[in-house]
């Protein structure tokens, strides 16, 4: 199928495959033969068609936002089932449970720790969690180093909750 443009300044501003049926006879007679791949905004450099170029940015996608600020139920569910367990498995651990003097002793720093970093959500008087928050991302790391979440999921965390 042929198609046409209409040019102006050496840019092809209107494309048709039929311009005497879909413009007026005086605009219609503006229009030339052009090869099938022009496109409105293609111009003509040294007798040859040229796609504009493409915009910055184009062909990636935006980056999501992420709302760091969220209520502490909605911070707690950003964490898995899974990761739940482990932290509330920590925080309940029974000194002398470990066989090992170190492996007690770091069992009951970890449940200490996560008292500390953790318990302040359950405070009635806290309204938001800030995960860009130094504090917060302390808490998030402290739980990568001790093996409750994984390097990924600590960093997915820490970005806040998709808008």
């Amino acid at each position: 199928m042929a198609n046409f443009a209409r040019v102006v300044g050496g840019v092809a501003v209107d494309v048709s495959t039929d311009p005497a049926a879909q413009f007026h006879p005086d605009l219609a007679a503006q229009f030339a033969p052009v090869p099938n791949a022009v496109r409105p905004g293609w111009r003509l450099v040294d007798g040859t068609w040229e796609a504009p170029p493409a915009p910055e940015g184009a062909g990636a996608p935006p980056a999501p936002a992420y709302r760091t600020l969220m209520t502490p139920i909605r911070f707690k569910a950003q964490f898995s089932v899974a990761e739940q367990v482990a932290i509330k498995r920590a925080r309940t651990y029974v000194d002398g449970a470990d066989p090992t003097p170190e492996g007690n002793a770091q069992k009951a720093f970890t449940r200490d720790a996560l008292d500390v970093l953790f318990g302040s959500l359950d405070d009635p008087h806290l309204a938001e969690v800030d995960v860009a928050d130094p504090s917060v991302i302390g808490r998030i790391s402290f739980c990568a180093s001790v093996g409750i979440l994984t390097a990924e999921r600590a960093a997915a965390i820490k970005l806040g909750v998709p808008e």
